[in-house]
């Protein structure tokens, strides 16, 4: 059991750590985060791009505005991907 961790370390020691990072890098993803709120379509797509990682590129932004009764609800659907090359909404960022 040792024997694998040792070599990785060893590894590690020789190669620098460039050469640790891109072992253990993760694949490219693209995703969506989504966040309904009570307060307003700000506050929801705040809150939707907050578990996004921090080289993330949002695609696309779409709010939708709920009423039932005397309740509003404003729901924020983000499409985001950390790929290289990715081309941005160029949307305003809501603050």
């Amino acid at each position: 059991m040792t024997r694998p961790l040792l070599g990785l370390a060893l590894l590690c020691v020789i190669g620098g750590l460039g050469g640790a990072a891109s072992l253990l890098a993760s694949p490219a993803r693209a995703a969506t985060a989504t966040f309904g709120s009570y307060i307003s379509e700000v506050d929801a797509c705040n809150r939707a791009q907050l578990p996004l990682p921090a080289n993330a590129v949002v695609t696309r932004t779409r709010v939708r505005v709920g009423r039932q009764g005397g309740t509003v609800t404003y729901t924020c659907r983000v499409n985001w991907s950390d790929r290289s090359g990715t081309q941005p909404s160029n949307l305003p960022i809501l603050f």
